[in-house]
């Protein structure tokens, strides 16, 4: 056995503590990401600088301070389901992506720094990039959690702005790889809530209970508060009342919270509409008064319970005798317009003899009437003539009942036309318009310069997202709103009624490509 001389020894023995201290232990991270998971930032950050000074070659550290600060950037905001943060703190996360892209030049090869690349990218809006920096992360470690959750959450903000349903399968699987087996980690009850709000929005209120009450099953606190408010939720929205009243008192149980309240308000308001329209006003009350008990703000919850048929009922509890003398009948004739793509004959007969007024001005969207046609609810036009709607009011912009009609190729719209047609009297020399209106967050490409000055004008050839129609005061010209993508503002475009064949330049096109990014890289 040869000899190995004292020297040689001392050179190994260097060597390899230069290469072990270029690495934190992983334990000692593992326990600063929980701290970090678990609120305690503060204490997590002092631990990791110390580490960044002993280690300086580590790429652990600074990507934990960059998730450090994306926390701050973001804390406080209020998220809105399965959209980017906005209002975010532009220094810290400014250091965010600072330290994140200190951690990647240290290590390309380091996976969670492209994971937290990606969720900086994604509050940025940046949708693209974000993905680009996920699947990269994907390529070198497959198996993050943390991965598969901010994957989840870009493929479901790109399938609105894309208007691409599809994406929102891709995010449903990236949550389901996270769930192995039963729910019972922080991170898998996180990915079946995020689930759970696809699956109301799908209108799939079935899997969206099942995933919550799995998560449920190992929650506590704060945590099982807001998914028992969720369950409420999903459990109002199918039309199960009572069982999202259980839910709700339960979260609040659990914690005394705003949201909680105003769900429990909502509940109580479904179930007393419903009492009223069925003709028991006594217990109508009683249930309406819950709800006032929660202090709730009742009145600014029902244009939202208007707008879902199983929660439409809220409508009639306004209309309850003591409630309706205290000018509850406001309340729910001004939230009807919310209601004017499903309303029917039905509902309409019954609010008209309980007092509701089909009248009513909203100082946006006019009548009832004017709603049901820009929705094209021929049923609810043609009962709404039948229980004398008045045809002579003007839309708040200006326009009469019939100049409403004039936009739209589709069957009902060509239905709705003939019934007012037939109620207002066919003007001379009448031709039905062939125009349609640009559908919200769908894109378009102008074949020519559309709208004048003062107002924004689409040069020819231009490619923007409709954002929807608004109104002119006083002014009959038809209102449109463009962006160049999403919280990009293009501009406000009018188009008078007698140049509506301007909407025929107008064309279709799939969502343009995000700009071109290049492949990630170290910094």
């Amino acid at each position: 056995m040869k000899r190995v001389h004292m020297p040689v020894l001392l050179a190994i023995a260097l060597m390899t503590a230069t290469v072990c201290q270029a690495r934190s232990a992983p334990d000692d991270l593992t326990k600063i990401a929980e701290q970090i998971d678990d609120g305690n930032s503060e204490q997590a950050e002092a631990a990791l600088l110390t580490l960044r000074e002993r280690n300086p070659k580590d790429p652990g550290a600074p990507t934990l301070l960059a998730r450090i600060a994306y926390l701050r950037a973001v804390s406080g905001l209020a998220q809105y389901p399965g959209m980017p943060p906005t209002g975010w703190d532009q220094a810290e996360m400014d250091q965010a992506e600072k330290w994140v892209r200190e951690a990647i030049g240290l290590d390309p090869e380091y996976a969670y720094a492209w994971v937290v690349h990606g969720q900086i990218k994604y509050a940025r809006y940046q949708l693209a990039e974000s993905l680009q920096m996920l699947e990269q992360a994907e390529a070198l470690d497959m198996s993050s959690v943390k991965l598969r959750l901010r994957k989840g959450a870009t493929l479901r903000a790109l399938a609105s702005y894309r208007g691409d349903d599809s994406l929102l399968d891709a995010s449903l699987a990236e949550y389901q790889r996270v769930i192995k087996g039963s729910v019972d980690d922080g991170n898998e009850r996180l990915a079946a809530s995020e689930m759970s709000e696809i699956f109301v929005a799908q209108g799939e209120f079935d899997k969206a209970r099942t995933y919550l009450s799995d998560a449920l099953a190992t929650s506590q606190g704060r945590e099982k508060a807001i998914l028992l408010d969720k369950r409420a939720n999903a459990r109002l929205r199918a039309g199960d009342v009572d069982a999202a009243i259980v839910d709700s008192h339960a979260a609040l149980e659990e914690m005394d919270f705003g949201v909680g309240r105003q769900t429990l308000a909502s509940a109580f308001l479904v179930k007393s509409g419903t009492f009223m329209r069925d003709g028991d006003p006594a217990k109508a009350a009683d249930a309406v008064m819950e709800s006032m008990r929660t202090g709730a703000d009742i009145a600014g919850v029902l244009p939202i319970l208007a707008g879902s048929p199983n929660t439409f009922p809220a409508v009639y509890a306004f209309l309850q005798p003591d409630i309706k003398e205290s000018g509850g009948s406001q309340y729910a004739s001004a939230a009807l317009c919310t209601a004017a793509g499903f309303v029917s004959r039905k509902d309409l007969e019954r609010l008209k003899s309980l007092g509701a007024d089909f009248d009513a001005v909203d100082p946006q969207q006019g009548t009832l009437l004017h709603c049901a046609i820009a929705a094209d609810n021929v049923e609810a036009v043609k009962a709404l003539l039948d229980l004398g709607a008045d045809t002579g009011i003007r839309h708040p912009d200006g326009r009469t009942a019939l100049e409403t009609t004039l936009i739209g190729t589709s069957a009902p719209r060509r239905d709705i036309r003939r019934l007012v047609l037939g109620k207002v009297g066919t003007p001379s020399g009448w031709k039905d318009p062939e125009v349609d209106l640009p559908i919200e967050h769908r894109w378009y490409k102008a074949e020519r310069a559309i709208g004048a000055a003062p107002h924004s004008v689409v040069p020819a050839g231009a490619i923007l997202m409709s954002g929807g129609h608004c109104r002119f005061p006083d002014r009959t010209d038809i209102c449109l709103s463009f962006l160049r993508k999403p919280g990009d503002y293009f501009g406000t475009v009018a188009v008078p009624l007698s140049q509506l064949a301007d909407l025929k330049a107008l064309h279709e096109v799939p969502a343009p490509a995000e700009p071109e990014t290049p492949k990630p890289k170290a910094p």
